[in-house]
Order: structure tokens, then sequence, then C-alpha cells
């Protein structure tokens, strides 16, 4: 099976090492880069900046739409949690549901089901934009990209993919 380009393996070595690296600089910084799980699935993706920038604008209007949507509810805790994850399918599911009709309205067939508009997963942004209200955006990017690169130079070592 392959995984954002990669066997199944090499994706499970990299999470792994993702959640290690992870936790190191969470000790040293006192900062989370998005969610434990988040870096090794960025690793696997570095390749790829359209997947991360999609990844961080479905993060970043999920935040937007919180503190809009908090107004008004009370969010806080689990609930907070799971209204951004929710939200961040429900972006994610629009955004790439608008593009697939769109190149299904422009006859655009070659550039994949929903054309340039891929998240990581569909978890992903949601894991980001709760680190993103907790510590702010650019902490958050900070942290991610930093644990990122780390958790791919060492998984290149380790499998030269």
């Amino acid at each position: 099976m392959v995984v954002y380009g990669v066997t199944l393996d090499t994706a499970e070595v990299a999470i792994a090492l993702g959640i290690g690296v992870s936790m190191l600089f969470y000790e040293k910084q006192n900062l989370v880069p998005g969610g434990v799980i988040v870096p090794g699935y960025v690793a696997l993706t570095l390749d790829r900046p359209y997947l991360l920038l999609s990844t961080f604008a479905v993060a970043i209007i999920t935040l937007f739409a919180l503190r809009k949507v908090a107004g008004y509810v009370v969010l806080f805790g689990r609930r907070k949690f799971s209204f951004m994850m929710l939200m961040s399918f429900v972006i994610t599911w629009g955004i790439q549901s608008l593009v697939a009709l769109a190149l299904t309205y422009g006859q655009v067939a070659s550039v994949g089901p929903t054309g340039i508009f891929q998240v990581i997963g569909f978890i992903i942004p949601g894991l980001v934009a709760n680190s993103m209200e907790r510590q702010g955006i650019t902490k958050t990017i900070y942290a991610l990209t930093i644990v990122s690169v780390i958790t791919y130079v060492i998984l290149y070592a380790i499998t030269g993919k």
C-alpha cells in the first residue's frame, strides 16, 4: 500500500519519528508542532508544497471560523476541539467539492479528482488549527516546520526515501 507516495512501512516510521521529535521539541521549546502525529505526515509531503499550503489554509480558515462562532456559542474543552475537527472536515470537503465541480465544468480531467487542492488527510488541519488556537499561528507554523524538517532528515537517513 502506498501512502503519500511512500510505502506504508515508511509512513509508519515517519509518524513514529515525528512523535519522538515532537516530544523532544516540546520538552526543549515548550511549543507543540500541531499535534504529535502531524510532523510525521508533514515530513512525508515536504516535496509537495501545494499540500502544505492547502493544509495550512484550511487550518487557518478553521481557526477564524472558531473565533467567529465562539462569539455566539460557548465553546471550550472537548466541544471546542470537536468543533475544530468538524469544521476542518466541512471546509475541506466544501472546497474540494467546489474545485471538483469547477474542473468538471471546465472539463479538465488530467489534474486529478480535486485538482491542486488537496490537504494532508482530513484530521491534520483540525489538529493544526487546535495548536494555532492555543499558542498562535506563527509559533505553530515555526514549531511544525522545524520538527517536520528534522523528522524528514532522520527519515531520509534511515530509509533513503
